[in-house]
């Protein structure tokens, strides 16, 4: 496991951060893996755009540049099973090297076991280098899925 992904999984560091000011929870956490991104050494972007043969595919919540390359890109996933899809395929698109899905257990649409299920059945990780990093932040448990 890369260095930098026990950073990404320190909720205790996380909880803190969100417990110390004032603003909508998924901001937070976007700030808190956008001020890491930096601390690590990786340019970090919000609203990263994933653009392909000059299509315009969404953009990723937060993504960490190594000498421009996507490294690790990050997704919150709140809402819906298709907005989980969206997320899966947005990030398979974009190719990083990991590939980071929080959700949380309070938004109560699917588990870490759904969201790893949905992955596996996206067939998602065939052609792809990408590992996925799914991440459940109230229970503070985790998966790495190829």
């Amino acid at each position: 496991m890369e260095p930098f992904i026990r950073e990404i999984l320190a909720f205790e560091i996380l909880q803190d951060f969100v417990n110390r000011k004032d603003a909508p929870f998924k901001e937070l956490i976007l700030d808190y893996y956008d001020e890491l991104g930096g601390k690590l050494g990786f340019e970090s972007r919000r609203d990263f755009p994933i653009e392909r043969r000059k299509l315009n595919y969404g953009n990723i919540e937060c993504v960490w540049l190594d000498s421009s390359n996507p490294a690790v890109a990050f997704e919150l996933c709140f809402g819906s099973r298709e907005e989980a899809m969206v997320s899966l395929w947005k990030l398979a698109e974009l190719e990083p090297g990991y590939a980071v899905i929080i959700t949380s257990g309070k938004a109560k649409n699917f588990s870490l076991d759904d969201l790893e299920r949905m992955f596996r059945r996206s067939h998602l990780s065939k052609a792809k280098e990408t590992a996925f990093l799914l991440v459940e932040i109230n229970s503070e448990e985790f998966r790495i899925v190829h």
